[in-house]
């Protein structure tokens, strides 16, 4: 399913935390210690980002992590930095390192950036994973549980999605009220379990695409078509002309 980029705006209110810089700067005579020194470059590097000069802050934080592999904040700082300029999973790979990083520590807000970030990087299974980490920790309820909806609904399932509209609903989320009127009554369930069940086909088709898997991901759409998938309009002529022969030949 392509996501509605607008839904997800809308649907995750809470702005991506953001960090600010220490409160006092420490005055170093000799900056010999490679900690302080690591910190100082974690300051300037916020100073760059505040500036929207995101790959000197990226340098900056680089530098202080080479002398202290454990500075969470240039961790979190370059993960930042890294999303604004859509580097969706180089800005992954760092949030998941701060958890590798203290994995004794629950760190909320970079749990709520990594289920931001997996709808860009399309890991709808990890995005369950975490948002259900949130939940545990009634962590922005209304926000979470209508996140791990969005998730569900990309895997294919429906009435978990639905359930967690609910809860989201019930926790004050518009987004998820809207959901739930327009997918989950009795009277729509059905149809959107079947959009359902065809986008979590296509998302497989896909990435088996990605991996060079032609033979599976033809499959796949064949299936989704047999089961009622119709490409969106901006796609139809591309499925058409192109992909329906192609498939044809290739799963024969």
């Amino acid at each position: 399913m392509k996501i509605n980029h607008c839904l997800i705006a809308c649907s995750f209110a809470i702005a991506p935390y953001t960090f600010s810089q220490k409160l006092e700067a420490k005055n170093i005579s000799v900056n010999t210690d490679p900690i302080e020194q690591s910190n100082k470059l974690e300051e300037e590097g916020v100073k760059k980002w505040r500036t929207k000069n995101n790959h000197g802050a990226i340098k900056d934080y680089t530098e202080a992590l080479k002398l202290n592999p454990k500075n969470v904040g240039a961790l979190f700082g370059r993960a930042y930095s890294k999303w604004e300029l859509k580097d969706y999973e180089g800005a992954h790979s760092d949030f998941n390192k701060i958890l590798k990083t203290e994995p004794d520590k629950i760190h909320l807000y970079t749990l709520h950036n990594l289920s931001l970030l997996n709808f860009e990087t399309k890991n709808f299974e990890e995005g369950v994973e975490i948002t259900t980490k949130l939940i545990s920790q009634n962590f922005q309820l209304n926000n979470s549980y209508t996140n791990r909806g969005l998730y569900k609904e990309n895997l294919g399932d429906a009435k978990g999605a639905c359930a967690d509209y609910r809860k989201g609903s019930e926790n004050g989320n518009d987004i998820a009220s809207l959901r739930v009127k327009e997918s989950c009554e009795p009277n729509v369930f059905k149809a959107f379990e079947k959009k359902t069940k065809n986008n979590m086909i296509m998302n497989r088709a896909r990435k088996k695409y990605a991996l060079g898997d032609g033979k599976g991901s033809c499959e796949d759409y064949q299936l989704a078509k047999s089961n009622g998938y119709v490409p969106p309009k901006k796609h139809k002529l591309f499925y058409k002309v192109f992909t329906d022969p192609y498939c044809f030949f290739r799963t024969i």
